[in-house]
């Protein structure tokens, strides 16, 4: 088997690691552009690594412009505030959406198109600021891969990946995840656990990448119903938490299927939460899915938490889907379609631009997919 696995960004995880943004702040430039969502909470959260900042010798100025499903035009104001107060590296402090703006910035600061000319490559670009990233969030793990997503004027999401995105330095505190709303760990939390089960089953998995998703699906499947039931269990949060960069990192290296290609479209048109959206198509993608990776599936149950023993392969790979289902409902976010607000008249360009939009990891599913499977699966969650 031929395979390959690459990932150059240095992680520290552990309680408070935060407080060191500082001094590892301190190897990249002088001074830093925080970027954070206009939240009273990010804003303290701004503040807190401005001080660190400060101790360390650094200055810094704050940029609170992100909103979720990030626009791609973010990513210019956000360079442009770094210009206008000469910052050389970019710290974003937050879940995905700040991530991925955050990688976006410091990618915009050296070139100066919408980004949407480099992500549908009309345009070439390589480099970009320093990019430090604190995840306040168990979802995207994109604090520990080189991949961003973004959202177009016509509604379209779509991912972006490029050496220079990848983050120098990335910080995992689980102590910032303990006062996340009971939608806020279920949502991004599915999302993490939709990279690790995606990147298991991509065709370009490999035993390297599997190592990380198999390790991210026990220890998000277990302790999500844990820290929702008791958020200040910290001890629990760790694994969860790194399950999330775990998940992020195999998805870096394995990518996504096609549930996050058919639920981009969502998130674009309607903005509602992109876990959510997940949640809302998963159970009867899978149930699609099971028949064309059976021992992929029997061994996703194990992981999940199911007991097979004495089971046939196709009994053992339907429990998978049992688990799914089961999960969503203990998460309290066994949504449908409808409940989104996707409406029927949606269903066809929905279906379509799914399949225009995200052609990468349809192209990394265990079966190949037609615009009528996918609507088919919508239809079938509304």
């Amino acid at each position: 088997m031929h395979c390959h696995f690459h990932n150059p960004v240095s992680i520290h995880s552990g309680p408070g690691m935060r407080r060191q943004i500082g001094a590892l702040a301190a190897k990249y430039g002088k001074k830093a552009l925080i970027v954070t969502t206009g939240s009273a909470h990010s804003r303290a959260l701004a503040e807190e690594a401005g001080a660190s900042l400060e101790a360390a010798g650094l200055g810094w100025a704050h940029y609170n412009g992100i909103r979720p499903n990030p626009l791609g035009s973010m990513t210019a104001e956000g360079a442009q505030a770094a210009r206008d107060n000469g910052c050389d590296m970019v710290i974003g402090i937050g879940g995905g959406s700040v991530m991925d703006a955050s990688k976006g910035i410091a990618f915009a600061y050296y070139n100066d198109a919408p980004i949407f000319e480099y992500i549908y490559g009309r345009k070439q670009g390589g480099q970009a600021l320093p990019i430090l990233l604190i995840a306040t969030t168990a979802g995207t793990g994109s604090e520990g891969n080189w991949t961003a997503v973004f959202t177009d004027t016509d509604h379209v999401k779509k991912g972006f990946a490029l050496p220079a995105l990848y983050p120098k330095e990335s910080i995992v505190d689980p102590e910032l995840m303990t006062t996340l709303s009971s939608r806020g760990i279920a949502g991004p939390g599915f999302d993490a656990l939709a990279h690790a089960i995606e990147s298991f089953l991509s065709v370009r998995a490999n035993p390297f990448s599997k190592l990380y998703s198999r390790q991210a699906i026990l220890w998000l499947s277990e302790g999500l119903p844990k820290v929702q039931a008791s958020p200040s269990d910290l001890e629990t949060w760790e694994r969860v938490a790194l399950g999330s960069t775990f998940a992020g990192i195999a998805i870096g290296n394995a990518g996504c299927t096609a549930p996050h290609g058919i639920e981009h479209p969502i998130s674009g048109l309607l903005n509602v939460a992109h876990g959510e959206g997940l949640a809302a198509i998963y159970p009867e993608y899978m149930r699609f899915m099971r028949p064309h990776a059976q021992a992929d599936f029997a061994e996703l149950a194990r992981l999940l938490g199911a007991e097979t023993s004495g089971l046939t392969e196709e009994e053992a790979s339907l429990r998978a889907v049992e688990q799914v289902d089961a999960l969503l409902k203990t998460l309290g976010i066994a949504f449908t379609l409808s409940d989104l607000g996707v409406r029927e008249s949606q269903l066809d360009w929905l279906s379509r631009t799914a399949l225009d939009s995200m052609p990468a990891v349809f192209a990394n599913n265990p079966a190949a997919m037609t615009s009528d499977d996918v609507k088919t699966i919508l239809e079938r969650r509304l």
